[in-house]
Formats: structure tokens, C-alpha cells, sequence
């Protein structure tokens, strides 16, 4: 009991069911079946963009360039299927993780082999895959996605009608919730897993050990990268279109899930169920906000007031504790 209640996760859970029932208190419409769906189908992307960062963030490195990918990865995609009914969602999504990955092979080896800062090549391989993006592939939103990833996004289980109207849960919430178990099952119970750990804790400490930091750095960035391309093409097949600039400005909502949910941003902790209720927290903040007529301006403050918070209050704490 004492072990749970010193976990980072018991009190974002704490933290969680409390938001739910003021929440539930001012507005009752946030406990329909109707909302809750909408509220888990919303957690998707974001959701899985945050297993890739929080991968990341326990190794002690920082990736910014992920929104880019997802969407390079997306639109790429898009093109290359682009009018062809017979392409099964499974070649599409695997698609989009090989771009993905060959987007992420970049960052890892600038970052690993030639030490160059995390911060500033994914910030400067963001801008040029943008770049490339604009000028090169084209910036038309392509809206002759295969039928295929339409029919995916479009998949409920659950079905329901509510006031004519039929709602449930997206089959893509399965496809994130088996990501969160693998790699839970990685981080928790493979070498690798806890190798990308050990280098978060102490990089030179685990280069006396024999690991090989160089590759694992890679795998990592090239693991971030793939999961961004899953991401992307998830997105495509809910909005029913390829969007070149979709899911720009979604690093503030992604990186605050992973840090909320305890990810420490130098490296060497977080944990795959903080990350996935650190999601839930800022998709319920952003939209509860909406349900009531809060301006996104004001929801990119709140946003960045619960990261701020996030890292303060466990430096606050071990200092309070140490006095």
C-alpha cells in the first residue's frame, strides 16, 4: 500500500478522477456515452505520439520533430495510394511507419553518431521535411484517400444511437491500447527495454556496462519516428482526408501528456500507464474546454500551466522533503 501511494501514477489517477467529477458537477453532458466516446477516440493520436515521446524522454533525449513526421508520413502515404481501392489498411499503415522510420533513422544518426544536440537537428529535420514537403510533393489536401482507411476511421464497436444519432468507440482505440502494451511489455521485460532506461539514468554508466549506446539511441528516434507514421495515418483515416499540415502545433499537448504522466525530461523515468492517464488529463482539459466555449488560446494556457506545475511540483516536494 505505502509502494502505491509514493507512485507518480496514484496521484495523477487521484488527479484524474477529481477533474472528471467537477467537471461532471458543471456539466452533465461530460458522463454520456456520447461524450466518453468522443473523449477516448481523441486520446488516440495524441496517445500514441506520446508512447513515442516518452521513449525519448526516458533515454534523456528530446524529439520535436514528430508532428512533422506524422504528417510527412500521411501525406506521403496518401500519394502513393492515392485512387487505389484494392490496398488493405495494413500495407497503408505499414507505409507509413517505413517513412516514418526512415525520418526517425535521420534524426538517430545525427544525434547518436555525431553527438550533434537532440534539440537542434529534430527541430532543423522538422523544418526541412516541411520544407521538402512544400516544395517538392505538393501542399493540396488529398481527398481521394483509399477506401480502406476511410471505412477504418469510420469503425465502431459499441454502437449505439443516441437521439438519432449513432456514436461508439473507434476500433482504432484498440490499436493504441495494444501500442501501450507492447511497449509496456518492451520498457518492462526486455534488455533493450530497460537499456533505453539505464542510458537515461546514466549514459556513461551504461557504456561501462558494454552497451551500445550509439545503436540504441537509434533504435529509439527510428521507434519514435514509426510510431508518428501510425499516428499520422490514424489521423488520415478519422478526417477522412490527407492533410499536409495536420497535426502541426501538437508537440505542447504531447510532450505535456508524457511529462504529466511522469516521464522525467532527463532522462531515466516514466512509465507507460503515467503516459496513458497523462493523456486522458490533457484530452479531457482541451475538450471540456471546448463543451464550454472556452477560446483554444485559453486552452494552450491551461496546457502549458498543468506542464509547468507537472515539472515544479515533484522539485518542490524533494526539497520540502529534504528540508
Amino acid at each position: 500500500m505505502t509502494k502505491i501511494l509514493h507512485k507518480h501514477e496514484t496521484y495523477i489517477f487521484i488527479f484524474l478522477f477529481v477533474m472528471c467529477f467537477v467537471i461532471g458537477i458543471i456539466n452533465p453532458v461530460f458522463y454520456s456515452n456520447g461524450n466518453i466516446f468522443s473523449i477516448l477516440k481523441s486520446s488516440i493520436v495524441i496517445g500514441i505520439l506520446s508512447l513515442g515521446v516518452l521513449l525519448v524522454l526516458v533515454s534523456g533525449g528530446i524529439d520535436v520533430s514528430f508532428p512533422v513526421v506524422a504528417a510527412f508520413s500521411l501525406y506521403c502515404s496518401s500519394l502513393i495510394y492515392m485512387g487505389n481501392s484494392d490496398v488493405s489498411i495494413l500495407q497503408i499503415y505499414l507505409t507509413g511507419m517505413i517513412i516514418g522510420a526512415l525520418c526517425g533513422l535521420l534524426n538517430g544518426v545525427l544525434i547518436s553518431l555525431f553527438n550533434f544536440p537532440a534539440m537542434v537537428v529534430t527541430l532543423g529535420t522538422s523544418s526541412l521535411l516541411s520544407g521538402f514537403m512544400y516544395t517538392y510533393i505538393g501542399t493540396r489536401i488529398n481527398h481521394q484517400i483509399p477506401g480502406s482507411l476511410v471505412e477504418w476511421g469510420k469503425n465502431m464497436i459499441l454502437q449505439q444511437t443516441v437521439d438519432g444519432k449513432l456514436i461508439g468507440l473507434s476500433s482504432a482505440y484498440f490499436l493504441y491500447f495494444s501500442l501501450c502494451i507492447l511497449i509496456f511489455l518492451f520498457l518492462k521485460y526486455t534488455m533493450l527495454g530497460r537499456s533505453v532506461y539505464m542510458i537515461g539514468g546514466s549514459e556513461e554508466s551504461a557504456q561501462r556496462l558494454g552497451l551500445n549506446t550509439r545503436w540504441i539511441k537509434i533504435f529509439i528516434y527510428v521507434a519514435v519516428g514509426s510510431l508518428a507514421g501510425i499516428a499520422g495515418i490514424t489521423q488520415s483515416g478519422f478526417l477522412r482526408i490527407a492533410n499536409p499540415f495536420e497535426l502541426y502545433g501538437s508537440e505542447l499537448s504531447v510532450i505535456a501528456a508524457a511529462i504529466l504522466g511522469g516521464a522525467n525530461i532527463g532522462g531515466g523515468k516514466g512509465s507507460v500507464l503515467g503516459t496513458f492517464l497523462g493523456v486522458l488529463v490533457i484530452t479531457i482539459i482541451n475538450t471540456s474546454l471546448i463543451i464550454m466555449g472556452v477560446s483554444s488560446y485559453w486552452q494552450q494556457v491551461v496546457v502549458g500551466l498543468v506542464v509547468i506545475i507537472a515539472v515544479a511540483a515533484p522539485i518542490l516536494v524533494n526539497k520540502i522533503v529534504k528540508a
